[in-house]
């Protein structure tokens, strides 16, 4: 809970329900309510010691983070003039992604880009093709399923590809520093996130608890089905929320109105090893 009391203090909601700040102090609960709750990024955390510990540490960084990704400071917009946009267009590469992947899933993938010599060459810098955030399961690494090497995919990874300011930065730290124009969304069949956020998860523990909550609102309307069934449709679900995300947290997604980037949505199957991409753009 932020208090703007202080006149040094500059902040506000956006309409996604997030805070844009550049300083901010922490509000301790009144004793009475220490048991209660309170939201951030919309999602409800226990207003515990655990979670007000949490936050004191982390709430300068992550305030910074914000006035860093949301507002577009100048020095970052400057680096999308520096950093030479990749010569492929997004649909492209988004093709070769799909080559990679049916390589992979019919087990002739080239595992190129991997010597020595190649290594070398990204001593100094890199230029991935391709942004991918994916789920961190162990069963899903982007660089094995769709072909690719050192150097070749910018690749971010959390439990149920969710989107938080961590990872918008990391995505538009790819997009204005190396050039990357292709944003990939990847969740996966049978994601464990996704089966715990349509259960019972309150015996979780906080930070388990606070992750799941932000995959929950893309369950709320799925159709009726086996439990297999509404696993998938909420993978589905759930990568279609995080595209929606993006689109507002970072400025790397919000280029794809001016042509400047695309973003996707994907599921990989692990009974087929192939990639479902989801919503794909027209002439894919």
């Amino acid at each position: 809970v932020c208090s703007n009391q202080n006149p040094q203090f500059n902040a506000r909601w956006d309409p996604g329900g997030f805070l844009v700040a550049s300083r901010a102090t922490f509000q301790e609960f009144p004793p009475s309510q220490k048991t209660g709750s309170f939201s951030i990024n919309k999602v409800g955390y226990a207003a515990t010691e655990y979670g007000r510990q949490v936050m004191r540490r982390q709430f300068a960084t992550r305030a910074l983070l914000l006035g860093l990704v949301v507002t577009g400071l100048a020095g970052v917009g400057r680096a999308l003039e520096e950093a030479p946009l990749h010569p492929q267009s997004p649909l492209e590469i988004l093709r070769e992604l799909r080559d990679g992947n049916e390589r992979f899933a019919q087990d002739h993938a080239t595992r190129h880009h991997q010597s020595k010599a190649w290594r070398e060459r990204l001593t100094t810098s890199q230029h991935p093709k391709a942004i991918i955030l994916g789920c961190a399961d162990s069963r899903v690494p982007p660089e094995l399923l769709f072909d690719a090497g050192f150097g070749d995919l910018f690749v971010v990874r959390v439990a149920g590809n969710v989107v938080d300011l961590d990872v918008a930065a990391s995505i538009d730290y790819a997009y204005f520093h190396t050039g990357s124009r292709l944003v990939v969304v990847l969740g996966h069949g049978n994601c464990g996130a996704v089966t715990a956020a349509l259960g019972d998860y309150k015996q979780e523990v906080l930070p388990i608890q606070f992750l799941l909550k932000q995959i929950a609102p893309a369950l709320v309307d799925l159709p009726p089905g086996s439990p297999e069934q509404r696993v998938t449709a909420g993978v589905y679900a759930n990568v279609r929320q995080s595209v929606r995300e993006l689109n507002q947290l970072s400025k790397a997604a919000q280029a794809e109105a001016d042509g400047k980037a695309l973003v996707v949505g994907a599921v990989y199957n692990l009974e087929t090893n192939r990639v479902d991409f989801v919503d794909p753009p027209a002439g894919f």
